[in-house]
């Protein structure tokens, strides 16, 4: 099992966590790449630039990059868009996806990652699962890529694969879907 977080200076106690939770491999996300993590762990480490315009192997969307994301910059992972800042419409939630982004993102080869951090840190938080349980509906009909992480900054906030397979369970994914989304082969960039 794979986890991606967004480290702030303390590795090695996200590192721990990790290795106490059953992970085997954890994702760093830095904004640039002279941060990147070169210590040693008996965990897994894969290092990743990530923000919202291109050059970065991980994107958080915007409502202004969304399309041109998965059109041009063609980024390995793009997650966030269901914390964007749209109203959602009479008949269906503005999920920040779909079907065409989706369909994009799949030629691509984009992964579409699902954040727990978004969930927990929402004033909203039952529209953001809705926003979630949409494009999880989304990329199962366009066959892209489905990832999920705790994009944790620190240990705390960091959850058990269990726990976080039940959940998008709970929001739609069939529980294959979701053990492969947090399968460590899927995320591949720089190791460490």
């Amino acid at each position: 099992m794979r986890d991606i977080v967004i480290p702030n200076a303390n590795e090695q106690e996200l590192l721990e966590m990790a290795q106490v939770l059953g992970y085997c491999e954890v994702v760093f996300l830095y904004q640039k790449a002279k941060d990147f993590w070169k210590g040693k762990s008996e965990v897994k480490v894969t290092c990743m630039t990530y923000g919202s315009n291109q050059g970065a192997s991980a994107i958080k969307l915007t409502e202004k990059n969304a399309r041109l994301t998965f059109e041009k910059w063609k980024p390995q992972l793009a997650w966030g868009a269901e914390s964007l800042p749209i109203r959602d419409k009479m008949h269906e939630r503005a999920s920040g996806l779909n079907h065409i982004t989706t369909r994009f993102a799949s030629e691509a080869g984009t992964a579409i990652a699902f954040s727990l951090a978004d969930v927990l840190g929402a004033k909203k938080q039952a529209e953001v699962l809705g926003r979630m349980s949409q494009n999880i509906m989304l990329c199962r009909k366009a066959k892209t890529k489905m990832i999920i992480g705790s994009f944790a900054s620190t240990p705390q906030a960091m959850r058990a694969p269990r726990d976080i397979i039940g959940l998008f369970v709970t929001l739609g994914m069939h529980r294959k879907e979701a053990q492969d989304a947090l399968q460590c082969e899927e995320v591949t960039s720089s190791k460490k």
